[in-house]
């Protein structure tokens, strides 16, 4: 992830080593770990147009309405056939997408970004690349198509920052698995 992100200088990434887990601050044993609600195998576009269980959320509403106009030089499109809660930036055939409400992602081994003090889990296919938030209330994804240079797609999630913060924090927080997990049990 270091070489994806190294040259944007916009980033705010916490060293990492190479397994990486996203846990439950409550958690004090990784119970089990299991991929997010868009397959790994699934093209980031279709498995970001499928609406999720709280698109239809009022955080999702304000959120949609704080969307920039543009995202990695793409202007926003709009009555592209895409739900309310979904927008979309470029070409209809090869769009960065962002989908608000979808199923939040468990416990995982996917890397672990953050952005501006919002946490993403990060997933790549032939199809491009799909940010999840991770710890967020209701949970969003961004995808942003294979055409657009590697190094640059997590400069959308800057370009978003300011839309995502917003939302609800949980308790739920990505840690390295070399860092301390905070114990469950009282001391």
């Amino acid at each position: 992830m270091r070489q994806l992100l190294g040259d944007s200088g916009l980033l705010r990434v916490r060293p990492r080593c190479r397994a990486l887990i996203a846990v439950p601050v409550a958690l004090g044993a990784l119970a089990g770990c299991g991929s997010g609600s868009a397959g790994e195998d699934a093209s980031p576009q279709a498995a970001a147009v499928t609406q999720g269980p709280d698109a239809s959320s009022p955080e999702c509403t304000d959120l949609i309405g704080r969307l920039p106009g543009t995202v990695l030089s793409k202007n926003r499109v709009t009555g592209a056939g895409h739900p309310s809660n979904v927008a979309a930036w470029g070409a209809e055939d090869d769009p960065i997408l962002l989908n608000c409400g979808v199923a939040p992602t468990g416990p995982t081994t996917d890397e672990c970004i953050e952005v501006n003090d919002v946490s993403w889990v990060f997933r790549e296919n032939a199809e491009g690349y799909t940010f999840l938030t991770y710890g967020r209330d209701p949970a969003v994804t961004v995808t942003v198509p294979v055409s657009v240079d590697r190094t640059q797609a997590p400069s959308a999630l800057v370009e978003l920052n300011d839309a995502v913060a917003p939302l609800e924090q949980t308790e739920r927080r990505c840690y390295d698995l070399a860092d301390t997990v905070p114990s469950a049990s009282p001391s």
